[in-house]
C-alpha cells in the first residue's frame, strides 16, 4: 500500500523560514563583528547584531508561518480577503 505524498507546502514555508532566520541572524552578527573590529568596541555590535537578527528572524518565521497571529494586517494567502473598498 502506498501512501499518499503529503503537500510540499507547510514543509517548504517551514523550512524557508528557518534557513532565512539563520541566515539573518549569522548576517547581523558578522555585520556586528566587522563593525566591532572597525570601531574597535569589542562586544557591544556583536551583541547588538545577534539581537536584531534573532528579533528580525523571529517577526520573519512568525509571519511566514501564522500569517494571522501578528497584528501586523497581513491577510493569510489565499483568504480572498482584501484591503481594497469596493466601489
Amino acid at each position: 500500500m502506498a501512501l499518499k505524498p503529503q503537500t510540499t507546502g507547510h514543509s517548504a514555508r517551514g523550512l524557508s523560514a528557518g534557513l532565512t532566520f539563520a541566515v539573518v541572524v549569522a548576517l547581523f552578527t558578522w555585520c556586528g563583528l566587522w563593525i566591532d573590529g572597525k570601531a574597535g568596541t569589542q562586544p557591544l555590535f556583536v551583541l547588538l547584531g545577534v539581537f536584531l537578527g534573532l528579533l528580525g528572524g523571529t517577526i520573519h518565521m512568525l509571519r511566514v508561518l501564522s500569517p494571522g497571529g501578528l497584528p501586523f494586517r497581513r491577510k493569510p494567502p489565499g483568504s480572498g480577503a482584501s484591503d481594497l473598498p469596493r466601489p
